[in-house]
């Protein structure tokens, strides 16, 4: 396929998997290059120096795939998740990893919807007639990933409403997981996949997280 910038996967989910022991790992891309990657991660990685990995990352018209040795002890980053709802103020801590590469980066068609880690955002929702605020943390042309402070049930249907300076939609989203969030007392982590979302609302939303 045709060359893709490497800016399009700047905050894309990746993947990559130790070539020693098949071990899987997973974050967020925060720089891609020809000879190196930096990744965040919200967990400390039971990784080593010059470990082999395989990595896939995900972006919105293709997948990279390359593998890289790791170069060491991680950094303290900026936080993963910064932001705040009238239950919680959340901070979660980030590291960063960085990673040498040994072959070429190729691309091929994407498999899935590319997930891309977002600036937090608060937003609204309603279920099960309550309204409460939860917190945007990633984003894909068709869903979202978001913390909030009540359990749902995979395949409950809730309405997401988002108010910002230069953005405003709201969407019907059904729940497809919901986890316990262990560094947050009484929060989960969700992911949502849009409902019969309308045309508009679908392209501000995919303009809004992958701007260039």
């Amino acid at each position: 396929m045709g060359r893709v910038p490497y800016y399009e996967f700047v905050g894309a989910r990746t993947r990559f998997q130790r070539l020693s022991d098949q071990t899987v790992f997973s974050g967020w891309l925060q720089s891609l290059r020809n000879d190196i990657v930096f990744v965040t991660a919200e967990d400390p990685l039971p990784i080593h120096a010059d470990d082999r990995f395989l990595f896939q990352v995900q972006g919105p018209t293709a997948d990279a795939y390359f593998i890289a040795t790791s170069t060491g002890v991680p950094a303290i980053g900026t936080p993963c998740v910064q932001g705040a709802t009238a239950r919680q103020v959340v901070e979660l801590p980030a590291l960063d990893y960085d990673f040498r590469l040994i072959t070429q980066i190729q691309m091929r068609d994407a498999q899935q919807q590319a997930r891309k880690l977002v600036a937090t955002m608060v937003a609204r929702m309603a279920t099960r007639g309550r309204n409460s605020e939860l917190l945007i943390t990633d984003a894909s042309s068709g869903g979202m990933g978001v913390i909030v402070w009540d359990e749902l049930d995979k395949g409950d249907v809730i309405r997401v409403e988002i108010k910002l300076e230069n953005f405003a939609a709201a969407f019907n989203c059904e729940v497809r997981h919901c986890r316990p969030e262990p560094k947050l007392i009484g929060a989960f982590r969700v992911g949502l996949q849009f409902q019969q979302a309308d045309r508009l609302s679908l392209v501000a939303w995919r303009k809004m997280i992958n701007p260039l």
